[in-house]
């Protein structure tokens, strides 16, 4: 009973423990556990849970063997003789005393044994639970690839029909480059073929050549005997030549000291004739420096002339608006001197009618005088001849204070005319001085230019005798001429440089001489001319004068009736501007928009192309993808369904060998509740 009892206390202690194992399966794992939970493949655990239930197997199945003999005794039959209850008590009795003396033993097997089960079914546990979520993963896998195999179906189908569009355009503009390139290779065959015959030619050009340089050298073989001889008699023409050397070179050293000798002449005379060079191209350089001044001079006297000329134009306009003036003035003059004729007529006469009123007065007086000795007998009848009288005299007296004063202001109109004629007078004289001043300035200049021309005369004179010393120097060294003749070259060089300077110098004194005396000719005819011109001009400025009266008159009518045509031509002119202007806007922004246009689909007909190209190089890398991804996928899911064959194969085995397991223990669990009871 004590040891039923403490098999049942081990099997409930056992039970509980299963209990919490389920339930804290992640607290009673143990090491070996935690180590295949490390592990990524399941295998390695799997094959330790499998060695690990072997060996539970194998203890269970120790266990079961001890186990059988009490449970075969259990069925033993209960109507048995005495005898063999004797015996089997006697048996019994035997067999108790060593059961229980490892019995105790057995306890402990068993309880280690419990735990190593509990420990393999928690590892089993872990591992059916591990493999169930590989499995679930693997499912998703599945699937995922699944999605992606369709996705990769349609983009193929996508690909296919783009080729089929796109791979025409392709193959025509790859056929085009590689006409192109033929094209291109046909130049360059017809260009090495051109330069391959150039190369022959000159082939054959070089094989003539050779072929006359051996006949030349076939010619110096044959004829060398000839060239010996020759040589040999040269030797003997060279001794006769030393000799002749010789004679000639004693000769050589007396001429020589008396060309050192004439050397040291030449050397003297050549001082002396650089001395004279240097001093004549000072004298040359002064009369440069002069001439410069004369051309500066010129240029003033040139700005002085164009000024006197526009003042020689200021003051003709000047003399023509004064001559026009003094016309008038002479005009005024005139009809002023037929007034004041008119009015000393009318003087005259007024002076003779004064002179007659005067003695018809006194004439009136003396008739008064008898009439007023007359009148006082009869003052009645003459009161009125007497008042009429009167009236007639004041009147009289009033017409010849207006006539006086008509005189005075016609005696002061002409004193005007005469100060303004006298003052046109005064003005005429000063531009007659102006103009005798500007002529002694041109006598002025043109006395200069002789100075100067003296001058280079003299410049000349003396640039003569040089050349006439240098001819009698040349003359005197002429033996010495062949080695002396580069520095006489040079000398004459120099010389003729400075001849032609001169010379053009010369030139150009003379041809400024000739402008300035075909100028002078020129000013005396302008001056003629503007003189004959003047008296023309005098004549037409009257006549234009009442001609432009009359057109300033005409002028106007038809300017008012012109301005009102113009104004409304500009209007319509300003009109049509306008709206040519919004025509012109209006066109130029079509323009721009059809050319920003234009742009925009040449742009995107080169991203087109761009793109067309970047496409057929991603096609095909796409291709060569989807071929790697679709080898890569396959050989991913042949690896996962071998590795999920194997595991689910593991898996039945461990369920299998779990089945079994869980039956032994039942049958133990069974068999030790069946012994307990018994």
């Amino acid at each position: 009973m004590t040891d039923a009892q403490l098999f049942s206390s081990c099997s409930k202690e056992n039970c509980k423990k299963t209990e919490d194992i389920n339930e804290n399966i992640s607290i009673a794992i143990p090491n070996k556990q935690r180590s295949c939970a490390a592990v990524n493949t399941p295998a390695a655990c799997v094959n330790k849970a499998i060695n690990q239930i072997q060996d539970l197997e194998v203890k269970l199945e120790e266990s079961f063997l001890q186990h059988e003999i009490l449970y075969n005794l259990g069925k033993l039959p209960w109507d048995l003789d005495a005898k063999t209850v004797k015996e089997t008590e006697e048996i019994c009795l035997s067999f108790s005393t060593e059961v229980k003396a490892k019995q105790s033993l057995r306890w402990k097997d068993i309880q280690s044994l419990k735990q190593k089960t509990s420990a393999v079914v928690a590892e089993v546990i872990e591992l059916i639970s591990r493999l169930e979520n590989e499995r679930k993963d693997a499912e998703e896998a599945l699937e995922f690839e699944k999605q992606h195999r369709k996705k990769l179906y349609l983009n193929s189908d996508k690909l296919s029909f783009w080729r089929l569009q796109q791979l025409p355009k392709a193959v025509q503009e790859e056929w085009e480059k590689c006409l192109q390139d033929i094209i291109e290779l046909q130049w360059h065959f017809e260009e090495k073929n051109e330069q391959l015959q150039d190369a022959l030619n000159q082939l054959t050009k070089i094989e003539g050549a050779n072929s006359v340089i051996v006949k030349q050298i076939n010619f110096m073989k044959k004829y060398s005997p000839l060239l010996e001889e020759k040589l040999c008699h040269e030797d003997d023409s060279m001794k006769e030549v030393k000799i002749l050397f010789e004679e000639a070179k004693a000769q050589y050293d007396t001429v020589h000291q008396k060309y050192l000798e004439v050397q040291k002449l030449h050397e003297e005379t050549k001082e002396e004739c650089e001395i004279k060079r240097l001093y004549m191209r000072e004298q040359i350089e002064a009369d440069e420096t002069t001439l410069n001044q004369l051309r500066d001079e010129l240029k003033e006297t040139d700005m002085l002339y164009t000024d006197i000329n526009n003042k020689i134009h200021r003051l003709r306009e000047e003399i023509l608006e004064n001559e026009n003036r003094l016309e008038e003035l002479i005009k005024q003059e005139a009809d002023i001197e037929a007034d004041l004729n008119s009015w000393r007529d009318k003087e005259r006469r007024l002076k003779l009618k004064i002179s007659r009123q005067e003695s018809e007065n006194r004439q009136l007086l003396d008739e008064f005088l008898k009439n007023v000795k007359t009148v006082e007998s009869s003052k009645s009848n003459k009161e009125s001849d007497l008042q009429k009288l009167k009236d007639k005299l004041a009147h009289d007296l009033q017409q010849f204070t207006n006539l006086q004063d008509e005189i005075q202001y016609l005696k002061n109109e002409n004193a005007g005319f005469m100060y303004k004629f006298r003052d046109s007078a005064k003005r005429k004289m000063g531009y007659q001085s102006e103009i005798q001043v500007l002529q002694k300035n041109i006598r002025r200049l043109e006395e200069h230019l002789k100075k100067v021309n003296k001058d280079l005369y003299a410049a000349e004179l003396a640039y003569d005798d040089a050349k006439t010393k240098l001819d009698e120097l040349n003359e005197g060294i002429g033996k010495e001429k062949s080695r002396f003749k580069n520095l006489e070259e040079n000398i004459k060089k120099q010389i003729r440089d400075e001849i032609s300077a001169w010379k053009l110098t010369q030139k150009r004194l003379k041809a400024l001489q000739a402008e300035l005396e075909r100028k002078k000719k020129e000013h005396e005819k302008l001056v003629e001319k503007m003189k004959s011109k003047l008296k023309k001009y005098e004549l037409l400025s009257a006549e234009q004068a009442e001609i432009l009266e009359k057109n300033k008159d005409v002028h106007k009518e038809l300017m008012e009736i012109s301005l009102n045509d113009v104004l409304d031509e500009n209007l319509r002119l300003a009109r049509e501007y306008q709206m040519l202007q919004i025509c012109y806007l209006n066109d130029k922004n079509q323009l721009m928009d059809f050319y920003d246009h234009k742009s925009r689909a040449e742009a995107a007909l080169r991203d087109q192309q761009q793109l067309s190209q970047l496409q057929k190089k991603l096609h095909k890398l796409l291709v060569e993808y989807f071929k790697l991804q679709a080898l890569y996928n396959q050989a991913k899911l042949g690896k996962l369904q071998a590795a999920s064959h194997e595991t689910v194969q593991k898996i039945l085995a461990v369920k299998e060998g779990l089945s079994e397991t869980v039956q032994n223990t039942n049958t133990f669990l069974k068999s030790l509740t069946d012994g307990s009871s018994t």
